[in-house]
């Protein structure tokens, strides 16, 4: 019994080393696996086997105090209080071991989870590296990359020396083409000008001979118009006097008409009496021939009359055609005075526009010239010459020179368009300079 007693506290004692080694070495587990260093195997846990031997060594004990019931009516009161003992101890043990027993299982959780932890940071470490393979693969190509390109730079710089040298000795051709050309730019301004002095000269005279003709029309329609009030009025009194005589022949007429009205029914009547003379001759032959000769003198007097007064219709035909002709020939006054006026109008509106011309002619060529005066300065475009408007029209679709002033027109633009344009593109390298 006594020897059981002190193997169970020795054994006490081992198990409570083999615990504080258990607990250092899994603190230093963790601590691994914190840090990253530890890597799970499939060792065995040594807590397990304390366990295992302690759980042993308890069965033991509990064999030996079993045996020690079973002799205790022999045993020595000693005995009894090494047994009180023993079973203190085994009950020591059972909770040190229900105690283990449950750091244990916490120990194996704790341990799993470390496990899982370690497998995670190798899972995460292999990715590190191969995202660091990568990295330094791709530090290489890019370095490879760099050189390739300070390389490609470096020859890009030397074609730009040679580029810049090119440059200058463009930049100095052009200052050389830059002076001709203002030159030339110096010689259009002034050949321009000169132009639109002699085109504004041109208009004018035209518009100094248009006045003229215009006071000679004016004239000319007064005279008309004094001829036509004279020829009016003369036609006025020749009509009156005319309509006068047709009321008065109108009159006489109606009166001759009746009087051959009256004529008529006494020739019937004389005709009548013939008729009965000569029955009443053919009784009396004798007297009856001087009565026959004077009846026969009464009818062709009487005929005579009837046959001028048929005259009568054919003068109202020939009044009645001479008052039409008057009537038509007022009315072609008429209208060649309206003609007149409407010419006259026409006359005075193309004045009035020639001199609008003229004068739209003179400010455009006044701000032509001051905008070629400015062109270097402000840099503005070129206006061309259509917009002058309709005295550019008007001049261009002139019978005698117009293909001719299209044609210097165009000229002229497109000169000063390409000196200004040419200008414009190389005024920062001028002013570099």
């Amino acid at each position: 019994m006594s020897f059981l007693l002190k193997q169970a506290e020795g054994f006490l004692d081992a198990v409570d080393k083999r615990a504080k080694d258990v607990s250092t070495k899994q603190h230093r587990r963790f601590s691994d696996v914190g840090s990253g260093t530890h890597k799970p195997n499939g060792s065995s846990n040594p807590q397990t086997g304390a366990h295992g031997e302690f759980e042993r060594i308890f069965r033991t004990a509990q064999q030996h105090s079993e045996r020690s019931e079973g002799g205790a009516t022999s045993a020595e009161p000693s005995g009894e209080r090494r047994l009180t003992r023993l079973v203190a101890v085994v009950e020591q043990l059972k909770r040190r071991l229900e105690t283990m027993r449950g750091e244990n299982e916490q120990l194996e959780g704790m341990l799993h989870a470390a496990d899982l932890k370690a497998a995670d940071a190798a899972t995460r470490a292999q990715r590190l590296e191969g995202l660091l393979a990568e990295a330094q693969l791709a530090a290489s190509a890019s370095a490879a990359e760099h050189a390739a390109l300070m390389a490609g730079t470096q020859a890009e710089v030397e074609q730009l020396r040679q580029a810049a040298g090119h440059a200058q000795e463009l930049q100095q051709e052009l200052q050389e083409s830059y002076a001709s050309l203002q030159n030339q730019h110096r010689l259009l301004v002034n050949t321009r000008e000169e132009s639109e002095g002699q085109l504004v000269e041109g208009l004018r005279r035209r518009l100094d001979a248009a006045e003229a003709q215009l006071e000679g029309e004016r004239a000319g329609q007064a005279t008309t118009q004094r001829t036509f009030a004279a020829r009016e009025a003369q036609l006025e009194a020749n009509l009156t006097e005319s309509s006068q005589a047709l009321a008065s022949m109108q009159r006489e007429l109606d009166g001759r008409v009746q009087q051959l009205d009256t004529l008529s029914d006494h020739v019937r009547a004389q005709d009548a009496e013939l008729a009965a003379l000569r029955l009443q001759l053919s009784h009396t032959p004798r007297g009856q021939q001087s009565a026959g000769i004077n009846q026969q003198q009464q009818v062709d007097s009487l005929r005579a009359q009837v046959h001028h007064e048929r005259d009568r219709p054919d003068l109202q035909r020939q009044f009645k055609e001479v008052t039409d002709l008057l009537y038509q020939k007022q009315a072609q006054l008429e209208e060649m005075a309206a003609s007149k006026a409407v010419q006259q109008m026409t006359f005075e509106r193309e004045l009035s526009a020639a001199r609008h011309e003229a004068e739209r002619s003179l400010r455009g060529s006044r701000k032509q010239s001051a905008m070629h005066a400015a062109l270097l300065s402000e840099g503005d475009l070129i206006v061309p010459m259509e917009a002058m408007g309709d005295a550019y029209y008007r001049l261009s679709h002139h019978k005698r020179f117009g293909h001719a002033f299209k044609a210097a027109a165009k000229a002229l633009d497109s000169t000063s368009a390409a000196s200004v344009t040419f200008l414009k593109s190389h005024a920062n390298s001028l002013v570099d300079d």
